[in-house]
């Protein structure tokens, strides 16, 4: 797989504007992510936001030991003042509305791209997000590229990409539920590799408990694309065998002439054809 992204292969002008504009939305992306940096909780925040807090806390004690529900309200409430009191005035709460603002705009133009070459992007993004109706969103629109991708794609899926594709067939959770596996399994069988040829053998072998409600179509789908990847990335080996060379050069050997002379003469060696011409 490739280590950084290339353009693709093709040298037509939809290509070449598709990667100019991945590259583009990687650049947004990255300063999206960096919006939440400024956010700095300074000393005095925090100390007066944890004495309220911990005074809200006292007075909630206070009546849940039956002395008041007055104080269980009026404790509740300071606690829940000094939460807002910090996130406010550290510039948090800004901060993450100006990036989820961001982000959302960043999905709406991968989107109108309508390429499946928006799905690496698209696993950065949704691997770096912790916002439920966001990531949903991100997570169906994969659904709906990662089975269109074709070979003409792999320059956009870097090593990253492809570990985050292996690791949805043997790790599930939640946030990725919206995710079919046999959508994941068809991608791999075009961008994976040799990772993701032992995640697929881990799923083809996986206990009855952990096997999901489509084990069967899923196990139907990897012993489909398994043998044309195992046969590409044999090529692909075979290829990089060809072109390395069979033994590295040592550093420390040092290359000697010959022992003996040499019958020639060195003015001879040295002389040109045309220098040989005149004097002739």
């Amino acid at each position: 797989m490739p280590a950084t992204r290339k353009p693709p292969k093709e040298s037509t002008r939809e290509s070449l504007s598709r990667h100019v504009q991945i590259l583009e939305l990687r650049a947004e992306l990255a300063r999206a992510m960096r919006i939440g940096d400024e956010v700095n909780f300074k000393p005095q925040m925090i100390q007066t936001a944890s004495a309220v807090f911990l005074l809200g806390a006292f007075l909630f004690a206070l009546g849940d030991n039956g002395k008041s529900m007055a104080f269980v309200v009026a404790g509740g409430l300071l606690c829940l003042s000094a939460v807002i009191y910090l996130a406010y005035t550290s510039n948090y709460v800004v901060a993450s509305t100006q990036r989820k603002k961001r982000l959302g705009a960043i999905l709406n133009k991968a989107r109108s791209m309508e390429s499946p070459a928006a799905a690496p992007l698209l696993l950065e993004m949704v691997n770096r997000l912790y916002d439920d109706e966001l990531s949903e969103a991100i997570w169906a629109e994969l659904d709906t590229l990662l089975p269109r991708v074709t070979e003409e794609h792999l320059p956009y899926f870097t090593k990253a990409s492809v570990e985050r594709l292996n690791s949805y067939l043997t790790r599930s959770n939640s946030r990725q539920s919206l995710l079919s596996p046999i959508t994941v399994v068809r991608c791999l069988g075009v961008v994976g590799d040799e990772e993701s040829l032992q995640s697929m053998q881990i799923v083809l072998h996986a206990q009855p408990f952990l096997r999901g409600r489509d084990w069967e179509g899923l196990c139907k789908v990897i012993r489909e694309v398994s043998p044309p990847l195992q046969m590409r990335l044999q090529n692909a080996r075979e290829t990089q065998s060809l072109l390395r060379p069979s033994q590295a050069p040592d550093e420390h050997t040092m290359l000697l002439r010959p022992s003996h002379e040499s019958a020639t003469p060195p003015e001879e060696l040295l002389r040109s054809a045309s220098k040989e011409g005149e004097e002739d």
